[in-house]
């Protein structure tokens, strides 16, 4: 049996629309390329619609915590609430 280890591959693209040239990063028009992979599993890949959700559940949480890890060094002097 093949290890269960879902993937995720996409490209990231930071853009401000209130900005004559929207594309604030990267300047690559196909954007930063990502990839996320969930550790190997050796138990069966998920057979019904609940293990299914749950594994791309999960596989979408460390994707979007590896967006945000691409940003950790950025630093605003916007204030986001009030």
């Amino acid at each position: 049996m093949d290890p269960f280890a879902p993937e995720a591959h996409y490209h990231v693209k930071v853009i401000d629309i209130t900005k004559p040239e929207p594309r604030v990063w990267p300047a690559e028009h196909e954007g930063f390329p990502m990839a996320v992979a969930m550790k190997p599993s050796s138990a069966a890949a998920p057979k019904s619609a609940s293990e299914q959700i749950t594994a791309l559940n999960a596989l979408a949480d460390r994707s979007g915590t590896a967006v945000a890890q691409l940003f950790f060094s950025h630093e605003t002097h916007e204030q986001l609430g009030k």
